[in-house]
């Protein structure tokens, strides 16, 4: 199978307007959806830098092409280059030296657009976290009953993601009419939108997409499995065989098979084979000797009596029909890495010898059972899904299903249910005072249905206390948080995982109040609780050995600080998505402790990978995007570069004003470094300004001994005497008003 790829332009000649530039977007978009154009040379190397695992092809017109060649061939991102010119000749010279560069083209439309990609995971002791999330993600989509209204959905999604494209357009169209559960297969053997986006939202673990495509995604294994049981439901059947697939890999992709040569090798899609070693030989570059790109051929064998992955033989009603002589296996496949040996006949092409294995790590298996409980409780189908898309990361596709079954919901206890799903989801988008309504209305049901000790009502406290903490309203979280610790040690174990959630909050909130021992004395208990209750790969755990690293900061103890972020980090890796928020969390607080220790390069490498992750999984007014604008501008202040510390910092402050109230202690912090760059930059009356501002909130909102209220007081003090010892200094207009408040203090 063959994936279309992003199309990526840059041209500092494009009119968007003009006739020929439409022509052009409407030819392309025949084999490409995804097209980003440019006009910039900077925004084109930083949006290429910051597409994550993302393939892209590139398209360079030739004025700009021996200047931007040079500086994003080496990126991991590119797959193929193009240069869009007249002069052949003299580009031939010099491209030479560059093999991802492709050709020089006269004319867009005749590029080929076209890669082979994978879903491979490779790891010696456990499978990666999207293979976990999407085997709980297909479970829990072949539980759903799918009604006709789905594919309807679906189907007006897809014309919306194809608009324009016509040749997709009579596909989708096509699909309306004439898709049946018996025809899934051939639906996703044809060429249409079908199998690039299926497999594109099972890699990004992307649940608006897989949710979309639910039905598609039942009906394909359904399939499957029943052709699995009609080909090897008998003793005849069950020979062994061999298939194979070819593909192209990194470098480093390649190193990692060599160093987990009798690890595990998973496959997150469903996944295209063919009994054919040439029909897979096909896939596999065998080009130059000095390309990056590497072909690799799975020889993989199968011992149908010896695995319960279903696959079958599809030649029959595959579009490819005999040609390719294709088998499909279900999603999630798992295979033992055998062997790998260099090819004689093709250079830089590799043979990968895998077995098809029902064996699973236990580790993993211990994990997925914890991930799969807690998806699981009191849930089904649709709830259950946005259960899991919760634990995944995925917001706002959670808060999507919880919107549509409250719709659809008139049982009361149920409705309280679904309140506490949409308030934990909009506690998550940051949209706090949405999440503390939706947490009421919960509570408010649970209060008239349920004695008053019951621990449903203790979770409802716990999380009003959580929102209340990120309000900056820590008394009233505190109050809130402790009475959802008493009601739980009242009603369960001493060791039950809801004590050491409210320890772990109780902690959060000591923290933010500058309590530190205590703080520090409540994360421990909820770790201790935690290692013993959960696998040590579980997330939870990751969160633990985070918010120890937090105190630790704050203590000024940046050392051990970044000893639990780095070990929080490790156990992240092993637990979650790569595009989960708190690989964001992570990154960022790293990037904080470099910033400390003055290590800013290592700090801003931090922030730009917290940040890449940030942007796609926040929305834009997100308070811990304006976290980060501030704390990035702290290392540009302590480079020297206070322009750009001013930029950044003001973009916080924008986002703060928009999304915190008046009072806010963060504000107070942004308000605070404001006042630290305007001094840096000699303006001591916006200096002043600033500085008073976040004074008086931190007054308002942090208790006296706080060291934040010291170190804001202290700061401004020193520069109310700056303006007083440089009058000259300050504008006209604001002189008096500054004096005025300086005789008045």
């Amino acid at each position: 199978m063959v994936q279309n790829i992003s199309l990526i332009w840059l041209d500092n000649n494009i009119d968007e307007d003009a006739p020929d530039y439409q022509n052009i977007i409407s030819q392309l978009q025949k084999n490409v959806n995804l097209i980003h154009t440019f006009t910039d040379s900077q925004m084109f190397i930083e949006f290429l830098e910051n597409i994550g695992d993302d393939k892209a092809c590139v398209i360079i017109s030739e004025s700009l092409a021996e200047q931007i060649v040079s500086k994003i061939h080496d990126l991991a991102q590119i797959d193929t280059i193009f240069i869009f010119g007249d002069n052949k000749r003299f580009h031939e010279t010099w491209t030479k030296n560059w093999f991802k560069v492709k050709g020089i083209f006269t004319e867009i439309t005749s590029i080929p657009m076209s890669i082979i990609n994978t879903n491979g995971t490779i790891t010696k002791n456990r499978l990666e976290p999207r293979f976990m999330y999407t085997t709980i993600l297909k479970e829990i989509l072949l539980t759903i009953k799918f009604e006709k209204r789905h594919i309807k959905e679906y189907v007006e999604y897809c014309r919306n993601v194809y608009a324009g494209n016509y040749t997709q357009f009579r596909k989708i169209s096509k699909f309306e009419r004439k898709y049946n559960q018996n025809e899934s297969i051939r639906w996703y053997t044809s060429n249409c939108f079908l199998y690039q986006m299926l497999n594109d939202a099972l890699r990004k673990i992307d649940g608006h997409v897989i949710t979309k495509m639910g039905f598609f995604i039942a009906d394909l294994h359904r399939q499957i499995e029943a052709l699995h049981k009609e080909q090897f439901g008998t003793s005849q059947s069950n020979s062994e065989f061999i298939v194979y697939r070819g593909q192209r890999i990194t470098e480093q992709e390649l190193d990692k098979i060599r160093q987990n040569i009798g690890g595990l090798l998973s496959f997150s899609s469903f996944l295209s084979t063919s009994k054919t070693r040439d029909v897979a030989l096909a896939y596999a570059p065998t080009g130059h000797k000095n390309s990056q790109d590497i072909g690799i051929i799975f020889v993989m064998t199968i011992q149908p009596d010896k695995s319960t992955i279903p696959f079958a033989s599809i030649a029959h009603i595959s579009k490819f029909g005999i040609v390719e002589n294709e088998v499909l296996f279900a999603m999630n496949s798992i295979f033992r890495i055998n062997d790998i040996q260099p090819m004689s006949d093709h250079p830089n092409c590799f043979t990968v010898h895998l077995s098809l294995t029902a064996d699973t790590d236990r580790d993993l298996n211990v994990l997925t059972d914890h991930i799969r409980n807690e998806s699981s409780s009191n849930e089904t189908g649709f709830s259950r899904l946005a259960s899991i898309l919760v634990n995944a990361g995925q917001y706002e596709n959670a808060q999507q299903i919880y919107e549509m079954l409250l719709r659809q919901q008139t049982v009361e206890n149920q409705k309280a249910l679904l309140y506490f799903g949409l308030g934990y989801t909009h506690y998550f988008l940051g949209e706090y005072d949405k999440a503390i309504s939706f947490y009421e209305k919960t509570l408010e049901i649970q209060e008239r249905l349920l004695p008053f000790n019951h621990t449903d009502l203790a979770n409802s406290y716990s999380n009003i206390g959580l929102v209340l903490y990120k309000m900056g309203e820590y008394d009233k979280s505190l109050s809130n948080l402790e009475k959802a610790l008493r009601i739980r040690e009242e009603s369960l174990p001493s060791n039950h995982l809801d004590i050491a959630n409210s320890y772990n909050n109780i902690g959060l909130v000591t923290d933010q109040m500058g309590e530190y021992d205590k703080a520090l004395a409540s994360f421990k208990i909820s770790l201790q609780i935690r290692e013993h209750e959960l696998p040590s790969t579980h997330h939870l755990l990751s969160n633990s050995y985070h918010n120890i690293g937090l105190v630790y900061f704050h203590m000024d103890e940046y050392d051990t600080a970044l000893t639990y972020y780095k070990k929080s980090l490790t156990i992240r890796d092993q637990s979650l998505p790569s595009n989960h928020p708190y690989w964001a969390l992570s990154y960022h607080n790293i990037g904080l402790a470099y910033s400390k220790m003055g290590e800013y390069d290592k700090a801003l490498s931090s922030y730009r990978k917290s940040f890449t992750i940030k942007k796609q999984s926040l929305p834009p007014k997100h308070p811990e995007l304006a976290r980060f604008y501030k704390d990035i501008s702290e290392v540009y202040l302590n480079m020297g570069d206070y322009q750009s510390a001013l930029y950044i910092c003001a973009e916080a402050l924008h986002i703060h004003q928009e999304s915190l109230s008046p009072n806010h202690p963060d504000l107070a912090s942004t308000y605070h470094n404001m006042g630290l760059i305007y001094e840096k930059l000699e303006n001591f009356a916006d200096a002043y300004t600033f500085c008073e501002k976040a004074v008086n909130i931190a007054q308002t909102s942090l208790s006296e001994k706080h060291p934040n209220l010291k170190k804001y007081k202290d700061n401004f003090g020193r520069i109310r005497i700056a303006c007083q010892r440089n009058p000259w200094r300050i504008k006209r207009m604001e002189c008096e008003l500054v004096f005025e408040a300086c005789e008045a203090r």
